[in-house]
């Protein structure tokens, strides 16, 4: 029979809790030990039902958290980077068919979402610092990649519909004979000058921007002249 007095009743319990409570430990410890499988997945299935019938409480509470504790993650985040990326890493591995099926039914689904943000973010410092950066770094790696890429079907269709267009929009008046082999190199928007393949590549230029062009330009000259005769 519980008591009328609810103040009474638990000044008693705590009593009760403080003269018995290695005893109380004890047998809480023992029954979680004989009982520690049925409890995790009570826990467990608990945890996912209320997860789903608070869902949308979550997570505004989960933003509101977010918005006030920006610094606070963002140290938490460099102080165990290392601790969480291993965690993110194992749950890869254990959940990796779930978030490749996920993963493609979200890029199947929200195709014209994913190409605007990711249209936004390339447009962003941050990608194009990040681009910048990687480009340097691996250099020699990317330049051998497109060289072999060039060389496939699919680049060597590229490298022709490129040319086309840039030849498209040129004029193409040659200042000298071509000879078998020969690199037709734009001095100009207008004119041309044959040189041999090795010179043309010898410095990377550009006549729309007038990157080194004027470097370029003198060596071919300098070949028209000597190749005169």
């Amino acid at each position: 029979m519980p008591y009328k007095n609810a103040e009474l009743e638990r000044r008693n319990k705590k009593l009760y809790y403080e003269k018995n409570k290695e005893k109380i430990k004890s047998r809480q410890a023992a029954y979680y030990k004989k009982n520690r499988h049925k409890i995790l997945e009570r826990n467990k299935k608990y945890d996912k039902e209320y997860k789903e019938k608070n869902k949308e409480l979550l997570r505004d509470k989960a933003r509101q958290y977010n918005k006030t504790h920006i610094e606070a993650r963002k140290k938490y985040r460099v102080e165990n980077k290392e601790i969480l990326k291993e965690k993110a890493h194992q749950y890869y591995i254990k959940n990796k068919v779930k978030i490749l099926t996920q993963t493609k039914e979200y890029a199947r689904t929200h195709k014209t979402e994913r190409k605007e943000l990711s249209r936004k973010y390339n447009k962003t410092d941050k990608r194009k610092n990040y681009i910048s950066a990687y480009q340097k770094k691996n250099k020699d790696k990317l330049n051998e990649k497109y060289r072999q890429w060039a060389k496939t079907e699919k680049g060597r269709e590229t490298g022709r519909k490129k040319r086309d267009k840039r030849l498209r929009n040129f004029g193409f008046n040659p200042l000298n004979r071509y000879f078998e082999g020969a690199n037709a190199h734009h001095k100009d928007f207008e004119n041309i000058i044959y040189i041999t393949e090795k010179l043309h590549k010898s410095i990377h230029h550009n006549l729309r921007t007038g990157k080194n062009m004027e470097e370029i330009n003198k060596l071919a000259f300098d070949f028209m002249e000597k190749t005169k005769k």
